[in-house]
């Protein structure tokens, strides 16, 4: 799994890039086929509420791209809450793909049923 960082008007130090190795890394217990992450940071400055974060991740998987946003006034938040964002998606596209997977074998089971007294 390749996990590309990249930042713009912000300064990416070790202290962040290990955190956001380490919150990616998480996604991997719950979904094996990850292929690819994307994390792009940027930092603006607001008028009224000073410097903002904001942070975009694309999870690429075997069968999707899944995205998530988020802008915070500070920078580790809106990684969190991009990382609970993906991690719900991946949740769901894994309950999605096993629902298929017991379509599949309840209609295996009924052809085997039905052909084996044609036999």
């Amino acid at each position: 799994m390749a996990t590309n960082i990249t930042g713009k008007n912000i300064d990416l130090t070790d202290a962040i890039r290990d955190y956001i190795n380490e919150k990616t890394d998480s996604l991997h217990n719950h979904f094996k086929h990850i292929t690819e992450i994307d994390v792009e940071m940027d930092k603006n400055t607001h008028h009224q509420k000073g410097e903002v974060f904001h942070v975009r991740m694309n999870v690429q998987i075997t069968c999707d791209v899944l995205h998530a946003e988020e802008t915070k006034e500070s920078l580790y938040a809106a990684v969190d809450v991009c990382r609970d964002d993906i991690q719900r998606q991946l949740q769901k596209t894994k309950s999605k793909h096993h629902a298929k997977q017991r379509k599949v074998q309840q209609t295996r089971r009924g052809l085997k049923s039905i052909l084996s007294f044609w036999k």
